[in-house]
């Protein structure tokens, strides 16, 4: 930017010892270049202001990425402990339809045995009272 004033400031002091004014065309020349550098300068700030916002953002996902990591983590923990619960409760399950096959196993034996035994007792009442 100083240079543009330095250019601009030699060509007014060059126009004022040779008793002429500057042309309209060094004057837009100069003008223009002001713009451009302001322009330019515009640019930089915006590309820095870029990368400040996509350094945030990949911190961002950063941490997001780490915080699902974590969650997934803890998804597969939980879920290895409901497995686990599962297969627990599956052999319980099992347990408890065997005992309730043997019980039901039990009573038909019993129930066969009370009609062996009623059997039986009429037999030896009968046989009793024949003498």
């Amino acid at each position: 930017m100083k240079k543009i004033y330095l250019v601009s400031l030699l060509l007014g002091s060059m126009s004022l010892f040779a008793q002429e004014t500057p042309t309209t065309k060094t004057v837009d020349t100069v003008a223009g270049s002001l713009v451009t550098q302001k322009i330019t300068q515009e640019q930089v700030l915006n590309s820095e202001e870029m990368k400040a916002i996509a350094l945030k953002n990949q911190k961002e996902n950063e941490a997001l990425k780490k915080q699902a990591d974590k969650n997934a983590k803890k998804l597969q923990k939980e879920q290895k402990k409901f497995a686990k619960e599962q297969k627990r409760f599956e052999k319980r399950q099992s347990k408890i339809a065997s005992a309730e096959k043997d019980f039901a196993k039990s009573k038909r034996r019993l129930e066969s045995e009370q009609k062996s035994f009623e059997k039986n007792t009429k037999k030896f009442e009968k046989a009793q009272s024949r003498g």
